[in-house]
């Protein structure tokens, strides 16, 4: 399936058990921000559950948000793990798709065709920005993340 968001899912099998993960996370939601480059997350945890993001002084369209699930078993945890875009960038991102589609295709049958095809191929390009820096924040944000599950 072709997703147009950026999005990525992942399974990660952990050795720690269900309550020493809650207490890793726990602790590093905790910690303040320190100045320079982010080594922190933010976010919440609620009993199985958790979402979670860089801290950052400044913010950052294009950081990714963890939303995961952790699930006890004999000998750990295993915890599914959803990458997605923060709420707002991903209402921002579908109306500006929406919008210059809608303008492009109009301007092209009622208008002007050169016109028309260079707002759909600025679709194009916002989108393939959004996608390239949503991953070069995921690399960050997830060695950051398997640091704390250390």
């Amino acid at each position: 399936m072709i997703r147009l968001l950026p999005y990525k899912k992942e399974t990660l099998v952990v050795a720690h058990e269900w309550d020493t993960i809650l207490y890793l996370l726990s602790n590093e939601l905790q910690k303040p921000l320190k100045p320079g480059i982010p080594t922190s997350l933010s976010g919440w945890l609620k009993d199985d559950q958790f979402e979670v993001t860089l801290k950052v002084r400044r913010f950052n369209a294009f950081m990714p948000l963890i939303q995961g699930r952790i699930e006890p078993t004999t000998k750990g945890c295993i915890l599914f793990l959803t990458y997605t875009m923060l709420p707002f960038n991903k209402f921002f991102l579908t109306f500006w798709t929406f919008f210059l589609l809608i303008s492009g295709v109009l301007l092209i049958i009622y208008q002007d065709e050169l016109l028309g095809n260079g707002l759909i191929l600025m679709v194009f390009l916002i989108h393939a920005v959004a996608w390239s820096n949503f991953n070069l924040h995921l690399k960050t944000i997830r060695a950051i993340f398997l640091k704390t599950l250390e």
